[in-house]
């Protein structure tokens, strides 16, 4: 089942259940990473990519943490289908409101 939902997600036709279980195994990566973020050299170290493009989703986790923030605000500009982008999995995963804007 794995390996059939990897193939999806490259593929890029989302359903909610694919998204969930997307966001369930960045949950489960994040928390271990957490784990090691004191430990960090660079702010590279914490690039995760789930949502994001390049690796942006771990990194707006680090900085997150490190900030003590438990309930972010966002705004993002051009986020199409609201697939890869940098709010998505702290939309998914904090108590976070923002505003999405696309065309």
């Amino acid at each position: 089942m794995f390996l059939k939902f990897l193939k999806k997600l490259k593929n890029s036709s989302y359903t909610k259940e694919d998204i969930h279980l997307k966001t369930l195994l960045a949950k489960n990566i994040l928390i271990n990473n957490r784990k090691k973020y004191s430990n960090f050299n660079s702010i590279n170290e914490a690039e995760e990519k789930f949502f994001s493009q390049n690796g942006e989703d771990g990194i707006i986790d680090f900085l997150l943490e490190c900030m003590k923030i438990n309930s972010p605000k966002f705004l993002e500009i051009g986020v199409e289908e609201y697939l890869e982008c940098n709010t998505r999995l702290i939309y998914e995963l904090r108590n976070s409101t923002g505003l999405i804007i696309d065309q």
